[in-house]
């Protein structure tokens, strides 16, 4: 870097805040706009030299409490000025909320860097030639397609070189492009989705809780799952919003409230039911047999009571207080799911009924709401 603009006298000071008649030289970085220096003196000359800072001449009045001492912290694009410090210090769990919520988006720019690692091209330009290998494929499947075929022999190269390499013919060569370029955008278009929800969820969390169960969520297996949120409606005209649908549009909207309706009730299920295969066939039977003990045990010594002791044996539990735990535990889950149904039925039959984007942004709304009731419901359990 060049040497800084050549200086005024010693004795201008940060006292200076209202321009001279002559008006004021502000010197800039050229590729920041950050203000380095200001004078009044109309016979400033820069250092012919410089080539990393801008001056330009300024008619009118200095910011208020701009000095030579915090100029740094200003920037000026020649007509405005903008002050760029830091603004006063937040209180310390909002500085930890914003720290942790950076941490979570660098994590989460991670995960689907490392998600789409597999796609990217592995040499320089490789984005271009299989765009190039695509329209070959495409265009190859089309000429033998159409009546009479093709005698463009010369007309697929990079095809040619896929099919030789692999030991394939033309037709399977082709084949394979199209499948491998459907998979990437649809493996694409996943990782997009669940970067858009991760991201806006992380944003707008409000307490520490929420970020914490955001990062055990990332760092999860099946993290690629898609996370509640809100849906964003972008500006409309006020007579939009009670326009009938199109029908594709109607029908795209459908299945997404009734995606998102799915994740919401699923989310709430999960926290009672597991992630277990078979989890359900097991609960049932587990329920069966507690019923059988706490009612005299009679039935029960003709059942196998392996998985009533060997929870007990775990626990410390007798085997009546294990049967009893886990009759409570079935109770909080049918309770769960009958509540989550009733729900589900009525805002399935509010999600077939929209007709206007009024309606769609109305069940929008229940939804945010349900989730929100749902979760409070579970907190007490976490």
């Amino acid at each position: 870097m060049n040497s800084v603009p050549q200086s005024a006298p010693d004795h201008l000071s940060a006292e200076l805040t209202a321009s001279a008649a002559s008006g004021w030289f502000i010197v800039t970085q050229v590729k920041s706009n950050r203000i380095v220096y200001f004078t009044d003196d109309p016979n400033y000359t820069p250092v012919s030299e410089g080539d990393w800072y801008f001056v330009t001449h300024y008619l009118g009045d200095l910011p208020e409490g701009m000095t030579l001492a915090n100029c740094w912290g200003w920037r000026f694009n020649g007509g405005t000025f903008a002050d760029a410090r830091e603004p006063t210090a937040r209180e310390p769990h909002e500085a930890l909320l914003e720290s942790n919520r950076r941490a979570l988006l660098t994590l989460l720019r991670q995960k689907i860097d490392q998600a789409r690692e597999r796609w990217a091209p592995t040499c320089s330009m490789g984005d271009l030639l299989r765009q190039r290998k695509l329209d070959e494929a495409r265009r190859y499947r089309q000429a033998v397609s159409a009546p009479g075929g093709s005698d463009e022999a010369n007309d697929f190269e990079l095809l040619r070189s896929v099919a030789t390499t692999q030991g394939v013919t033309l037709d399977e060569a082709a084949e394979l492009i199209v499948r491998l370029d459907r998979d990437m955008l649809q493996s694409l278009t996943h990782t997009e989705v669940v970067r858009e929800h991760y991201a806006r969820a992380i944003r707008s969390a409000a307490t520490q809780d929420e970020l914490i169960e955001l990062r055990r969520n990332l760092l999860s297996e099946r993290w690629q799952a898609p996370i509640n949120t809100a849906s964003v409606s972008p500006p409309m005209d006020p007579s939009d919003w009670h326009a009938p649908l199109a029908s594709t549009q109607r029908a795209n909207e459908i299945v997404r409230l009734q995606s998102r309706l799915r994740q919401i009730v699923n989310d709430r299920r999960a926290h009672v039911l597991g992630d277990y295969a078979g989890n359900d066939l097991l609960t049932q039977y587990k329920t069966t047999l507690a019923h059988q003990i706490l009612n005299g045990g009679k039935q029960a010594r003709q059942q196998d009571l392996k998985l009533i002791e060997s929870y007990a044996s775990a626990r410390n539990l007798s085997v009546e207080d294990a049967a009893r735990l886990m009759l409570g535990a079935a109770d909080e889950a049918q309770q769960v799911l009958i509540g989550t149904e009733v729900r589900k039925d009525q805002l399935l039959a509010r999600i077939e009924a929209v007709k206007t984007l009024s309606d769609v942004r109305a069940v929008g709304l229940e939804l945010d709401a349900l989730a929100k009731t749902l979760r409070k419901e579970r907190a007490p359990a976490e």
